[in-house]
């Protein structure tokens, strides 16, 4: 088991180990696998393999001679070394406030005249229905009269008559309780 995980580990880093990327403990350590492991050396074979033939079949078209990039990293360095006001920048956009402002001002140009108009009322948007009467409790229990009183002293004047027909009810319904000594 142990060496099936040792194999997996170099198989996994076998491309970095040929093209030269791994740290040199690591490159040791997968070398020796490939001299102990006849697995790992036949990766190896077969990734060296790989690498060859893709050097070989791919058109060296795009790759870039070192005269090349000498020229162009030196064009680099000139100018950087340029003074910071001859370097040509980006210009900078100060468009984005111009178009804030232009979206709160179209905001508000379709907003303001919804918020008057629904604050105002018309009179054919007032309902014409007639108020119901309003009754009041009197003192005798079964004569009810017509109030053109406020709705509030009317709820009141219930709230009291309730109170004091409930001691009664309550008096009546209520059994004396069996106490010794009253």
């Amino acid at each position: 088991m142990l060496r099936y995980l040792r194999f997996r580990y170099v198989k996994a880093r076998m491309t970095a180990y040929i093209n030269g990327e791994l740290p040199q403990v690591t490159r040791r350590f997968i070398a020796r696998q490939i001299d102990e492991d006849e697995r790992c050396y036949n990766e190896y074979i077969l990734q060296r393999r790989t690498k060859n033939e893709l050097e070989r079949i791919l058109p060296t078209l795009g790759r870039s001679n070192e005269a090349q990039l000498n020229n162009i990293w030196s064009n680099i360095q000139a100018e950087m070394n340029k003074p910071s006001e001859m370097r040509m920048t980006a210009p900078k956009h100060s468009f984005q406030l111009g178009y804030g402002l232009v979206v709160v001002a179209m905001t508000l140009a379709l907003l303001l005249p919804l918020t008057f108009e629904a604050q105002s009322v018309n009179a054919q948007d007032v309902p014409t229905q007639q108020p119901m009467p309003q009754y009041a409790l009197t003192s005798e229990p079964d004569v009810v009269k017509q109030a053109t009183i406020n709705p509030t002293f009317v709820a009141i004047a219930e709230v009291m008559a309730q109170q004091t027909i409930e001691p009664q009810t309550a008096s009546i319904s209520t059994p004396v309780p069996d106490t010794p000594g009253t």
